[in-house]
């Protein structure tokens, strides 16, 4: 009886070993195909922004375009310069009615738009007016560029 019992345990564990052993080829082939699919989506997609949204880089005319839009105190008046066919440089030139600390807070997002090459980011929670005139200001003058 005790032989019975040992061979009933070892074929336990070999049975264990084999299915493990299945599991992690299964675990490792899915990775490859989430890997090999992940690639091919690349390939055909356009890359996502941070918030989602699809995203290709538009391609501009080269130079210096002005925009100008409505903030919180009034015009907003900025440039936006191509290079390359990219967002380069965005310069505020006057904004003469906005309050100092809500247009500083808008102003953080310049950084943003010449990151993702778009117009379209989020504005700043408390500087939402400000936020608002600099994006108009930008697609007015983007708007100008015209894309290739």
């Amino acid at each position: 009886m005790r032989s019975f019992w040992i061979r009933t345990v070892n074929l336990a564990a070999i049975v264990g070993i084999l299915f493990t052993y299945h599991m992690v080829l299964s675990i490792y082939n899915s990775k490859d195909q989430v890997a090999r699919l992940q690639a091919e989506l690349e390939r055909v997609e356009p890359k996502l922004q941070n918030d989602g949204r699809r995203s290709a880089p538009a391609e501009y005319q080269d130079g210096v375009y002005s925009g100008e839009a409505e903030g919180f105190g009034g015009p907003i008046s900025l440039e936006v310069t191509i290079t390359d066919g990219r967002i380069a440089d965005i310069q505020i030139l006057s904004a003469e009615g906005e309050d100092g600390a809500y247009f500083s807070m808008a102003e953080n997002m310049i950084p943003t738009v010449l990151e993702r090459q778009s117009p379209e980011v989020d504005t700043i929670s408390g500087a939402t007016f400000s936020s608002n005139g600099i994006r108009n200001a930008m697609k007015q003058a983007l708007g100008k560029a015209g894309e290739k």
